[in-house]
C-alpha cells in the first residue's frame, strides 16, 4: 500500500510539473502569470512581509494505514475485526485453519462457510499471508 501511495504522489507531482512548464511556457499564459504576481505580492500579506521558513507545514494522512491482519497467524478475536466477519466467522476461519493447515493463497477463504465472493473482496485488502 506504501508503494502504491508514493507512486500516486510521484504521478501527481509529475503531471502537476508538467502543466506548470506549459503555463508558463505558453506566451499568452506567461504574461498573464506575470502581470497578476508581480512578486511583491507575494512577499507582503495584509501588509506583513511574509516569512515561509518559519511556518510549520503539517501534510494531511491521505489513507489511514492499518496493519494486514495474517490469515495463518491471527486469533479469532483479531479475525473479529474484518469487516463483515463477527466472532462465529472468525471462528470458522481459525476452525478451517487447523483442520486444513495453513492458508496458501487470500482466496482460499471463499471454502470457509459463511465466506462468499463478496464478503472476500471485501475483506481481501485487510489481510495476508506471511511466509
Amino acid at each position: 500500500m506504501d508503494d502504491l501511495l508514493k507512486q500516486s504522489d510521484r504521478i501527481i507531482l509529475i503531471v502537476g510539473l508538467c502543466i506548470g512548464c506549459i503555463a508558463f511556457a505558453h506566451p499568452q499564459l506567461s504574461t498573464l502569470f506575470h502581470s497578476i504576481f508581480s512578486g511583491n505580492e507575494l512577499q507582503q500579506v495584509n501588509g506583513e512581509r511574509l516569512v515561509l521558513e518559519d511556518v510549520p507545514v503539517k501534510t494531511p494522512k491521505l489513507i489511514k494505514q492499518v496493519p494486514l491482519i495474517d490469515l495463518n497467524e491471527a486469533g479469532v478475536e483479531e479475525l473479529d475485526e474484518l469487516p463483515g466477519v463477527g466472532p462465529v466467522l472468525a471462528e470458522r476461519i481459525a476452525s478451517y485453519r487447523e483442520k486444513n493447515g495453513k492458508f496458501i493463497e487470500i482466496s482460499e477463504l471463499k471454502k470457509v462457510n459463511g465466506i462468499g465472493p463478496k464478503k472476500l473482496e471485501a475483506i481481501r485488502s485487510e489481510v495476508t499471508i506471511k511466509d
